[in-house]
């Protein structure tokens, strides 16, 4: 029973560091890096620092906490409050806030007092903060396509960047804008059906799916009846509903599921890369991460295993690099003891850098017994 505990805890903490399913998945704000100045954030010794493709740091770890560079600016924390560093890691915007999104179409979402609003790479105030989410921390999303996702008391809609309410708090549930479109939730929020609304706000396919994904390169993911398939930005169904699971389109190819199997398809549904995986996840880079009994690798678009398949769990790659967690653990005394390790890989499966790991201790919360 322990060791079952102990492998639900790592199997948590490694998803964690995946790539996101499809109907969790934004495309309109994505972290790329590319060239020989790029970037990645890395944990040593509790701290939060930059290395570069080399497995260098470039900027020594001295943050509580840190996420990637996003249009010139990186988000950290210090002191317990979110602010700004520049690619040399000098401060850019004080860390003067309580939550902090990344850098998008010149815009940052930053909460203060409980309210987000947005600033400038300057740190100025474009949009006052305002929006707030009943019962949830975050109330602002990054810009994409003119537009970004906020909150008003228990309803979602979209600000441009005067900080006009294009589109009015209407929707319980809602994502970004990807090539046009976004998906929301609309009417009955018990029913909860996803639709797709225009920048103008106006319903352009109706609600009739379980679950629906961004568009990307024409196409989106939606569930209908149990099972996904693809419709285009009509909402003429494009490839039948027919598979258990799928992630969008990227690179030309999608990764779907079909009895357990995952595999990869064009456009135009052809199985480009027979169902064999685990699981499967979308391309990046050249390169897709799969899942092949218990290990991770990665194979090119012909299928073929280009990074043979190791234990640690693999995200997929960003630039040149690639993230790793590997975990294990044990109880003692009531207490989960986990050691974990985080590392970069290159697309050759190669080791550049390497955390020296370090502890994290779970305490089990005590179920209380059946009434």
């Amino acid at each position: 029973m322990t060791a079952n505990r102990i492998a639900a805890i790592i199997a948590l903490l490694a998803l964690a560091a995946l790539p996101a399913r499809a109907h969790e998945a934004g495309l309109g704000h994505q972290d790329v890096k590319s060239g020989p100045d790029a970037v990645y954030r890395v944990a040593e010794h509790g701290k939060w620092g930059f290395i570069n493709v080399k497995g260098e740091f470039v900027i020594q770890p001295a943050f509580e906490a840190a996420d990637d560079f996003n249009e010139g600016l990186a988000r950290v924390m210090v002191g317990g409050k979110w602010g700004y560093i520049d690619a040399k890691g000098k401060t850019a915007i004080d860390p003067n806030y309580s939550d902090a999104g990344d850098f998008a179409e010149g815009l940052a979402p930053v909460e203060v007092d409980g309210k987000w609003g947005y600033i400038d790479p300057k740190g100025e105030v474009m949009i006052k903060p305002q929006f707030f989410l009943k019962g949830a921390k975050e109330a602002a999303g990054e810009f994409t396509e003119g537009l970004a996702l906020v909150a008003t008391g228990n309803r979602w809609g979209y600000v441009d960047k005067t900080g006009r309410l294009v589109i009015p708090a209407q929707f319980s549930e809602a994502t970004p804008f990807s090539e046009g479109l976004a998906a929301v939730v609309m009417g009955n929020p018990t029913a909860r059906r996803w639709g797709y609304i225009d920048a103008a706000g106006k319903p352009v396919i109706q609600p009739g799916y379980e679950e629906a994904c961004p568009f990307s390169q024409g196409l989106a993911c939606m569930k209908k009846d149990g099972k996904w398939g693809f419709i285009d930005k009509k909402g003429k169904m494009a490839l039948a509903a027919e598979y258990d699971f799928a992630h969008f389109f990227r690179e030309g190819l999608a990764a779907v599921e079909r009895s357990g199997k995952w595999g990869f398809i064009d456009p135009s549904g052809q199985a480009v890369i027979e169902p064999q995986f685990k699981m499967g996840f979308s391309f990046s880079e050249g390169l897709a991460l799969v899942q092949i009994g218990e290990n991770y690798g990665f194979i090119d678009k012909t299928g073929k295993v280009v990074i043979d398949p190791q234990p640690d769990f693999v995200a997929g790659f960003s630039g040149a690099l690639a993230p790793t967690t590997r975990v294990a653990g044990c109880e003692e005394d009531g207490v989960i003891k986990l050691e974990v390790k985080t590392a970069y890989v290159d697309k050759t499966g190669k080791r550049v850098w390497q955390s020296e790991g370090y502890d994290l201790d779970v305490q089990e919360a005590k179920s209380e017994p059946a009434r």
